[in-house]
């Protein structure tokens, strides 16, 4: 793997060791708050509103500021909120925290996807998202495993302090790893940011891939937190280590993504999708 590979890796594992961490903890958090499902089900969906609130915006931000520290500072800075949900008070505070965190989170991957357009010609830009579509479902593993075990060893609020720890030092790997933007070219003035932002509404190429991402994230996120719920309950009675361990099955998406890749290249975007 190259320098700038493990620098994209890295910015995908970041994103999402952090978006859906809370998904293995759903049931300790409702005893632990008294709190019934829907509303502890808002620490998976707080993030999720503050990604669709700010990364509409984030794309003209990054065209006059660049990618790189955008991506890099965001990395950083997101352990913040991480580490302060590991001492919420109450089930409210944490939802602030998680909420928190996903207005961050868009200027990592997205920006991180927009870097890779700019810098990476041809095939290599093809590679470089398996490789940070690779980055993004280890990442997805390993926040509902590390936090599901940290919670089963010492409560819900070390976890919470574990993944500030990584999320930290994933930071730090971006910083070194990931090559300031060389092929760059900023978008000064609003009027430009306006038409780039109303032509992504009327390229249909984009609206069918939003298409696909809503489709598969909707059926994605529904089945694991309604899981965690069911699996917790008579008779499975799981605990959060055991709910981590069933987001083993998200690792084939380790496996799939070079595949697709090869796919891309050999039969093309919209036939692999299809």
């Amino acid at each position: 793997m190259t320098r700038r590979g493990l620098g994209v890796a890295a910015a995908g594992f970041c994103t999402f060791l952090n978006l859906y961490s809370t998904q293995a903890l759903l049931p300790t958090l409702a005893d632990t708050f008294g709190a019934g499902l829907p509303r502890t089900g808002l620490t998976v969906t707080a993030p999720l509103v503050a990604v669709a609130l700010v990364a509409p915006f984030v794309g003209g931000l990054s065209d006059a500021l660049g990618r790189w520290r955008l991506i890099v500072w965001a990395s950083l800075f997101l352990a913040v909120p991480t580490l302060l949900a590991a001492g919420a008070s109450g089930l409210d505070a944490l939802i602030l925290c998680r909420f928190l965190q996903g207005l961050l989170l868009p200027f990592i991957f997205a920006v991180t996807v927009a870097y890779i357009a700019d810098e990476c010609p041809g095939t290599e830009a093809v590679r470089m998202t398996a490789t940070y579509a690779v980055g993004t479902i280890l990442g997805g593993f390993a926040g509902r495993f590390v936090a599901g075990w940290a919670t089963e060893l010492s409560g819900w609020r070390t976890a919470f302090v574990v993944l500030a720890g990584l999320t930290l030092a994933c930071g730090a790997v971006v910083a070194w790893a990931l090559p300031r933007e060389r092929a760059f070219r900023p978008v000064r003035g609003w009027r430009g940011q306006l038409a780039g932002f109303a032509d992504q509404f009327g390229n249909p190429q984009v609206m069918a891939t939003c298409g696909v991402g809503f489709a598969v994230l909707f059926s994605m996120v529904g089945t694991f937190t309604y899981a965690g719920f069911y699996l917790a309950a008579a008779p499975f009675g799981l605990g959060p280590a055991q709910l981590g361990m069933v987001f083993v099955t998200y690792l084939a998406g380790a496996v799939a993504a070079p595949v697709a890749t090869r796919g891309v290249l050999r039969y093309g975007r919209q036939r692999t999708v299809l």
